[in-house]
C-alpha cells in the first residue's frame, strides 16, 4: 500500500467510523395518533397535533405573552461533542403585529409554563442559545429575517437580513459544538445557523465561562413561536449527535497502524 492509498483508506476509514458514531438522541416526524411530540414533552400554550402531518402552535390572538407557546423535551448536552437541532417550520401568514418562530436550547426558568413566556421580550429571558424567524412585522420589509440568539437575549444576538418566504416550509438548524475549539483561550464552544443547509449570520464562539455556563443552563430544547392568531407548523423536529472527532483520529490511526503491521506480515 503506498503513501497514497494508505492516507485515502484512512480518510474512508474516519468517515465511516463517524457515521458509525453519530446518533439520533429524539426525532419526531409528526406521524400517527395525536400527542405532545410523543409523549416526551411538555406544551405550554396549547399546541395541536395534527396526524400524519405537522405540530402547529397558534395563540390567543393577544399581543401579550401569554399569546407564546412552547414545546420541549428535557435534555442537557455534554462536553466534547457536536449537537443538531432541527426542525421545519412554516407559518400560515404574516399579519401587522410581530410575530416570529424558531428553535432553541433553552433553559429551566421558574415552571414550566415560564418557559414560554422565556424566549419573548418582558419575559424572563433565556441565557441559552436560540433562533428566530420574523413571521409577521409592522414593517413588511423585516418579515422573513432571522435573529440568532447565542445567549438568549439581546447580548451578542445577530439580526440577519434572510428575507425568507414564512409560507414555505424552511428547515431551520442549529449546531452546537461543545468542543474545545482554542484550547489557549480556555474552553470555548461554539453555535451556528443553517436554513436549509446554508450558513446565515457567523458561527459565534464562546468564552470559556460562557461554555462552562451553557453545560448547566441549558436543561431542554424545543420549538416556540409566537404567533398573535397565525399558526405556524413544525415537522421534523430531531435532535442528534456527533461525538468529538478526536476519537475518530485515535482510532482511525490505530486502524491505519493495524494495516500497516498487517502489510509488513504479509
Amino acid at each position: 500500500m503506498n503513501a497514497i492509498t494508505h492516507f485515502r483508506t484512512l480518510l474512508v476509514s474516519f468517515a465511516f467510523l463517524q457515521s458509525l458514531a453519530a446518533g439520533t438522541i429524539f426525532t419526531e416526524n409528526f406521524t400517527g395518533a395525536a400527542g405532545n411530540l410523543d409523549g416526551k414533552t411538555t406544551t405550554t400554550g396549547g399546541g395541536t397535533w395534527i396526524a400524519d402531518s405537522s405540530f402547529q402552535l397558534s395563540g390567543s390572538g393577544s399581543t401579550t405573552l401569554a399569546d407564546s407557546e412552547t414545546a420541549f423535551i428535557n435534555w442537557t448536552p455534554t462536553a466534547g461533542n457536536i449537537y443538531t437541532l432541527t426542525a421545519d417550520m412554516t407559518s400560515a401568514g404574516t399579519s401587522s403585529s410581530s410575530t416570529f418562530a424558531g428553535i432553541g436550547f433553552f433553559n429551566q426558568k421558574s415552571s414550566d409554563a415560564d418557559l414560554a413566556k422565556a424566549v419573548f421580550s418582558g419575559g424572563t429571558a433565556p441565557e441559552t442559545p436560540w433562533v428566530f424567524v420574523r413571521t409577521g412585522n409592522s414593517s413588511a420589509s423585516s418579515i422573513g429575517d432571522s435573529s440568532l440568539r447565542p445567549r438568549g437575549g439581546s447580548s451578542d444576538a445577530q439580526t440577519i437580513d434572510t428575507n425568507f418566504t414564512v409560507t414555505s416550509r424552511l428547515s431551520l438548524k442549529l449546531v452546537l459544538n461543545t468542543n474545545d475549539t482554542d484550547a489557549a483561550a480556555g474552553t470555548q464552544f461554539s453555535l451556528a445557523y443553517y436554513v436549509n443547509e446554508v450558513q446565515y449570520g457567523s458561527t459565534f464562539t464562546y468564552s470559556d465561562s460562557q461554555s462552562t455556563a451553557l453545560l448547566s443552563d441549558i436543561k431542554k430544547v424545543g420549538i416556540t413561536a409566537s404567533t398573535s392568531g397565525n399558526t405556524v407548523s413544525f415537522d421534523n423536529f430531531e435532535l442528534s449527535v456527533i461525538p468529538e472527532p478526536s476519537s475518530f483520529v485515535l482510532m482511525v490511526l490505530a486502524l491505519g497502524g493495524g494495516c500497516i503491521l498487517h502489510r509488513r506480515k504479509g
